[in-house]
């Protein structure tokens, strides 16, 4: 089964004010919430899925901006 990226924001600056989302939602390839799962970015693995979220979100993450979760896509 593949993975996707899943996040919300925490406090993320936006248009100069902090942005708190409620759920999160899947991510696409570009790291931009999506609103159907079928336009959410799919990984073959875990390990696949857990690179790119360090190579692209550990700055957010680190900051308190984002929380981030990595999980099958039914």
């Amino acid at each position: 089964m593949p993975y996707a990226i899943y996040g919300k924001r925490t406090g993320q600056i936006v248009d100069g004010e902090p942005v708190y989302d409620k759920m999160f939602k899947a991510l696409g390839y570009d790291g931009i919430r999506v609103a159907k799962l079928a336009d959410a970015g799919t990984y073959a693995t875990r390990e696949d899925a857990q690179e790119v979220v360090d190579k692209k979100c550990k700055e957010y993450m680190d900051k308190g901006w984002t929380q981030i979760e990595i999980r099958k896509v039914k």
